[in-house]
Formats: C-alpha cells, sequence, structure tokens
C-alpha cells in the first residue's frame, strides 16, 4: 500500500458518521431519512476524500462527550499553524511543470539550497502531523472521527507541495552539464524516494492505530483483520523508519557535501575568468 491509498483510506473515516451529532450538514442521515438539523454554514476546511473507516457509533466511546466541531478540535491543535502553511491550507499545490518553468534560470548553488530548506519544512510538517495525531488520539474516538480526516488533508497538501519544489530541482539540476549538478540531482531523486517510503509505513502506522482505536472503544478486541499489525510488526515498522530516517539524513549531508563542492568549482571558475 502506497502513502497516498495509505491516506485515503483515512481520509473519509468520519464521513460515515456525518449524521450522528447536532448540527449535522449532510442532506441524507446514514439510515437513509433526512436529516432535520438543518444546514451548516459552509466549512473552510479541506473536505475529506477517500475510503469510508468505520469508528462505531459516538456513544460507545464514553470517554468521548461533547467534543465539538471539527474546527473547534483543529484549534486547540498547537501544530495547526505549521500543518496549515503560509496559505492556510487553502492553496492548491502548484504544477511540476509550472515549478520548473518558474524555477528555470536558478543556478546550481539556488537549486540545491532550495532543496534543503524544503527539506527543514517537511521535517518540521512531519513532526506536526504526528503530534496533531497523538493529540486528537489522546482525546478519544469521537475527536479523531472528526478532525483527524481533515489533519491528513492538511498534510497532504504540504507534503505535496515539498515534492513538487523538490523534483522540480532535480530535474532542473539534471540538465545541467556539471557532473557535481548532476550528482547533487541523484542525491534529491533518493532523498524524493525515501520520503515517499517514510510517509507509506506511518500512514500505515496510523491506519492500524486508528482501527485499534475503533475496535477497542466499540468493545471488540483489536481489530484481527487483514492489514492490522500484531506487535512485532509495530516493532518492525518502526526499526524501518529509524532505518529510514537514518538514511535520509545521510542522504542530506551528501548534498550539502556537493553542494561545497559547487560553490568551490563556481569560485575557481571565477577566478579563473577574473
Amino acid at each position: 500500500m502506497d502513502a497516498a491509498e495509505c491516506f485515503r483510506l483515512l481520509q473519509r473515516h468520519a464521513a460515515a458518521h456525518a449524521c450522528e451529532h447536532p448540527g449535522c450538514s449532510s442532506s441524507r442521515c446514514t439510515t437513509g431519512a433526512s436529516c432535520a438539523a438543518g444546514p451548516e454554514p459552509p466549512s473552510t476546511l479541506p473536505q475529506p476524500l477517500g475510503q469510508v473507516l468505520d469508528l462505531g457509533k459516538e456513544g460507545e466511546d464514553s470517554s468521548s462527550g461533547d467534543v465539538g466541531s471539527p474546527e473547534a478540535l483543529l484549534q486547540e491543535l498547537p501544530e495547526l499553524q505549521e500543518l496549515q502553511g503560509a496559505q492556510g491550507g487553502a492553496a492548491e499545490t502548484e504544477a511540476e511543470q509550472d515549478a520548473i518553468t518558474r524555477m528555470r534560470g536558478t543556478g546550481s548553488i539556488g537549486l540545491i539550497e532550495s532543496v534543503l530548506a524544503q527539506h527543514q519544512v517537511r521535517v518540521t510538517v512531519h513532526r506536526a502531523y504526528e503530534g496533531a495525531f497523538k493529540h486528537l488520539l489522546g482525546k478519544g474516538r469521537a475527536a479523531l472521527s472528526r478532525a483527524y480526516p481533515v489533519v491528513v488533508s492538511l498534510a497532504t497538501v504540504r507534503f505535496a507541495s515539498i515534492s513538487v519544489q523538490v523534483r522540480a530541482a532535480a530535474s532542473l539540476l539534471n540538465e545541467e552539464r556539471d557532473a557535481d549538478a548532476k550528482e547533487a540531482a541523484g542525491l534529491i531523486r533518493r532523498l524524493q524516494g525515501l520520503e515517499k517510503k517514510k510517509l507509506t509505513l506511518i500512514a500505515a502506522a496510523h491506519l492500524d492505530r486508528v482501527r485499534f482505536a475503533a475496535a477497542t472503544f466499540s468493545g471488540h478486541g483489536p481489530d484481527p483483520g487483514p492489514g492490522s499489525m500484531a506487535v512485532a510488526d509495530a516493532a518492525a515498522t518502526r526499526k524501518q523508519l529509524a532505518e529510514i530516517d537514518a538514511d535520509i539524513e545521510e542522504t542530506v549531508s551528501e548534498l550539502r557535501h556537493t553542494l561545497l563542492a559547487v560553490r568551490e568549482a563556481q569560485d575557481e571558475d571565477a577566478t579563473a575568468n577574473a
């Protein structure tokens, strides 16, 4: 299962129960009857998409109580600003070809520096994503059901935007004749591959914990079905994540070294032509 599929699985697990709380905005209840709660003002939050994950009825989680709307829950998250980004989570991801066109003319040094800057942003978004998930998980099933799909939507937009910038830089560096620039392009592609694997593991781990929470709150114990990780599998996933993080840091270190080599080569050329 790739990262996109894992995200789609996570993103609509609340949709099945859109009519199960006051102020329902759905046109039809899950039973097929018309919802009498009346319309709700349109939300500015990202709309969750993907396969529904059933977390059970809200009454099955005695710890949930009245947890409030998704908007209210999100405002409680310390990580909300990082997840939304400068555009508040509303901006569409730039197309890769548009990014290439915009960045064309940027020198090799500038392109590599932009990738390193995007890497730091990605680290911050990873921390915010994991922190928001743990915060909602600790508030109970109802909070997780209402707000987590929006968290996933926000994180998806941020990660996609970062990847577009990084891939565009790699494409432009690969067009250069300089060997160091081409080496940098290869390192960036490796970095992207590692980040994709990392995101896949994180999404799968979150999905398993959501399923576990759903089964726990419904009183049926852990989900024994396909896709549920046993304790040993969870430990293996944590090990894989640690190994991938180490590979990512090594790749970033090599990219910084390549950046120094590009700078030195350009300094030498400037001295020779002086």
